[in-house]
């Protein structure tokens, strides 16, 4: 899948990737990037109303988090934050 947004670095569809159980990610089901919050009305329009993006998980710690969230906020897509590094500040 081809993801066009502008306002998101190394977005990506990670489909094809092999799982631990030996099977792989359907493409168009997981998505990666870097931080959202620098995506406009177009981009998030992309995002949840073309390509269906439904949850978003910010992996970034606490003092990335602090620069904003990710503005699919409100628009259809749920947040849900889960530091990736404990600890880390």
């Amino acid at each position: 899948m081809t993801v066009n947004v502008r306002g998101a670095a190394n977005l990506r569809d990670v489909g094809g990737l092999p799982t631990a159980d030996g099977q792989h990610v359907r493409p168009g089901r997981l998505l990666r990037s870097d931080s959202l919050t620098d995506l406009d009305g177009p981009d998030v329009s992309a995002l949840v109303d073309d390509i269906g993006v439904r949850l978003v998980i910010d992996l970034r710690a606490e003092r990335e988090a602090e620069t904003g969230r990710a503005r699919t906020r409100g628009r259809g897509a749920r947040a849900l934050r889960q530091p990736a590094a404990r600890g880390y500040r």
